[in-house]
């Protein structure tokens, strides 16, 4: 029987969307998706808002600013780049609705981490670590996945 569903078959849908291409998978580019995004924004913003707390050390307009436009700024700019990485990927497209799904998800976990960072400037209570760690990993899992590039996707 037939499937009105577009790549339903799930062996085809990860790596081979389009039959009949054959193509491999860039670890490079996939890592360099993650750890350019993921790992440099994240502390981009958080050294910004320590910056702001040394620089303005008594002006709350700058401080609350900060604290509205940080998160935020960095929130669009990678929900913007993430969604058009998945947009260029060569996975099928059932794999792209769960990347975005994926990306959606990990992007409230970074808007969330972000706004605690930047109002507690790094003064965590130890006591919530296990939490953070726990969102921080999440956060990862989520971007991974939705960060596959599929296979054949080159370098731009």
């Amino acid at each position: 029987m037939a499937s009105s569903f577009p790549n339903a078959d799930m062996d085809d849908a990860f790596s081979h969307p389009r039959r009949g291409e054959e193509g491999t998978l860039d670890y490079g580019l996939w890592i360099l998706r993650i750890a350019g995004w993921d790992g440099l924004l994240p502390v981009i913003i958080c050294l910004a808002s320590m910056g702001n707390a040394v620089l303005f050390p008594q002006n709350e307009a700058v401080q609350i600013l900060a604290v509205l436009t940080l998160p935020i700024a960095g929130f669009l700019g990678r929900g913007y780049m993430g969604f058009r990485q998945i947009d260029s990927n060569r996975c099928g497209q059932w794999v792209q609705v769960g990347q975005v799904i994926a990306l959606t998800f990990a992007l409230l976990l970074f808007l969330a981490f972000d706004f605690v960072i930047v109002l507690s400037e790094w003064h965590l209570p130890p006591e919530d670590i296990p939490i953070w760690t726990g969102m921080v990993a999440a956060y990862f899992a989520l971007v991974t996945f939705a960060m596959y590039p599929g296979r054949g996707l080159t370098r731009r």
